[in-house]
């Protein structure tokens, strides 16, 4: 089954947080496609300058995410699940995006991560389609600890750069039971899961024009910075996971990451 409907991820509020709380964790991550074109990070300019606007984006996730309290970095993928249907409402509801269509497919699951990979890269054939299908495998949980933890949501944020000044948000999402055996190790039983992906559209000129509004209440994050923020670490997957009490305390690629505080946009 596949439907295609001109709204972002699920027709409305009551069924995204229908469809989180039917899970019973919850896997983050996030990816960029395309390059990064950000000239300044001056708070005004990113938001002003299109070129700037990717950072702009990833600043405006972050901080959705923090105001829903959205962490995958600190929360463990049980914990995550309430916040999982405010985080992409909220995300919606900001003026700048502009809502696009949402693709629901079922993926037919024979119990192979291979052939799991194959039935997501074709249930969107485009050419997004297998990066999006490896980086989802890649997202299954190796190990899990915590037998009760069965239904989980594989979620996952793609930052899109296209020509010119044009930028994407794509959230893939998909729901399967996921099991483990006696040594914890993870395997997917045969299944018929619900795959999703929706789109929003950077409304550019938007940004320009209220540039001076959103850089005094978001605190601008870099794009690398918020894939880090938006992607779980590994090791939530064990039950015995314990959260960084900072998320400036991490590093990425040798450099200290900026601290990303609690902020109201909305």
């Amino acid at each position: 089954m596949h439907l295609v409907k001109p709204l972002f991820f699920l027709c409305s509020a009551s069924a995204v947080m229908a469809q989180s709380q039917t899970a019973n964790a919850i896997v983050s991550g996030a990816i960029l496609i395309g390059k990064d074109t950000t000239q300044s990070i001056d708070p005004v300019l990113v938001f002003r300058d299109p070129k700037n606007h990717l950072t702009a984006a990833a600043s405006i996730v972050v901080s959705a995410a923090n105001r829903v309290s959205f962490q995958p970095t600190k929360k463990t993928p049980k914990t995550l699940v309430p916040a999982f249907g405010n985080f992409q409402i909220k995300l919606a509801s900001f003026p700048g995006f502009i809502n696009s269509e949402v693709s629901e497919s079922s993926l037919s699951l024979n119990g192979s991560f291979t052939q799991f990979e194959k039935e997501v890269r074709d249930a969107n054939k485009d050419q997004d389609s297998p990066i999006i299908a490896r980086s989802l495998r890649d997202l299954i949980p190796g190990h899990i600890k915590d037998k009760g933890l069965k239904k989980w949501i594989l979620s996952l944020l793609v930052f899109k750069k296209l020509e010119g000044t044009k930028i994407q948000i794509k959230l893939a999402r998909v729901t399967l039971t996921v099991l483990s055996d006696q040594t914890h190790t993870t395997y997917i039983p045969k299944q018929t899961a619900d795959y999703s992906t929706g789109i929003l559209e950077v409304n550019s000129a938007y940004l320009t024009a209220s540039a001076d509004k959103w850089a005094s209440v978001i605190p601008i994050v870099k794009v690398r910075d918020a894939i880090d923020f938006l992607t779980s670490p590994k090791a939530s997957m064990a039950d015995n996971f314990l959260a960084e009490p900072e998320y400036d305390a991490s590093t990425c690629g040798g450099h200290r990451l900026p601290r990303i505080q609690q902020d109201i946009f909305i």
